[in-house]
């Protein structure tokens, strides 16, 4: 089975990129700008630590990064999705 981009090896977030998503999640579906989140997840949003977090997210399809801003995954929320419709 191939290991997803930057998972740990037993499939998990980092703890930094949990971090990062749950400060999406808990505004999903509001957009924010990178450095939103970055202040909202305790990072700067021009590092490299914070651009990584958010690049393992992306690639594994749990956020979707539009320009400047960035939300949480509609996967993430299929429920909510589906009664919005």
């Amino acid at each position: 089975m191939k290991q997803r981009d930057d998972l740990k090896p037993d499939g998990t977030l980092p703890s930094g990129a949990r971090k990062v998503l749950q400060a999406l999640a808990r505004r999903y579906p509001t957009r924010m700008t990178r450095a939103q989140l970055g202040t909202l997840s305790g990072y700067t949003a021009s590092g490299g630590t914070f651009g990584n977090y958010l690049g393992t997210l992306r690639n594994n399809g749990l956020v979707v990064v539009e320009g400047q801003r960035v939300r949480a995954s509609d996967t993430l929320f299929i429920d909510t999705v589906v009664e919005r419709g």
